[in-house]
């Protein structure tokens, strides 16, 4: 379970983008769904389309606006939020440079959930999308232990038929 200041800062996230198509990704979202690993910050991912209205909507937040950045490893449109002494970051058009070259995470086939907290319902990356993530982000260690999860969770399933 997040702590309630990550939960605050998830309703107002929720409130301040209602009608947009921004989704809950990795850390916070794996605790959301259960998985038993340390929430350091909100990450959010958002359509490029969104942008400015993202902006406008979290500006009283805004430690970093949203602009484009690149380096060695990443491309995306990136930026910085603090709610509730909470870190949030929100990308957007996100491309991730590996061995094969620069891959387009826009272009994958992600899908998402929605998860209840506090009386809202956050859509959320699901976690075989997140499991892509990781693995294309080359985070060994965080695929596998989602992966054992998943499998976990499909062996709980299957016995309680």
């Amino acid at each position: 379970m997040l702590p309630e200041k990550y939960r605050i800062a998830l309703i107002v996230i929720s409130k301040r983008l209602a009608g947009t198509d921004w989704c809950l990704v990795g850390s916070s979202n794996l605790v959301l769904q259960g998985l038993a690993v340390g929430a350091g910050d909100i990450d959010i991912k958002i359509p490029i389309r969104d942008v400015d209205f993202v902006q406008k909507a979290l500006q009283e937040y805004c430690v970093k606006p949203i602009k484009y950045s690149e380096n060695e490893k990443f491309r995306s449109y990136f930026g910085q939020f603090t709610i509730q002494s909470i870190s949030i970051d929100v990308m957007s058009d996100l491309s991730v440079h590996t061995n094969s070259g620069w891959i387009d995470t826009t272009l994958l086939d992600f899908k998402t959930i929605q998860i209840g907290v506090d009386g809202a319902m956050l859509p959320c990356l699901d976690l075989k999308s997140e499991w892509t993530s990781y693995k294309l982000l080359g985070r060994t260690e965080m695929t596998e232990r989602i992966r054992r999860f998943i499998e976990e969770r499909k062996q709980e399933t299957l016995d309680r038929c």
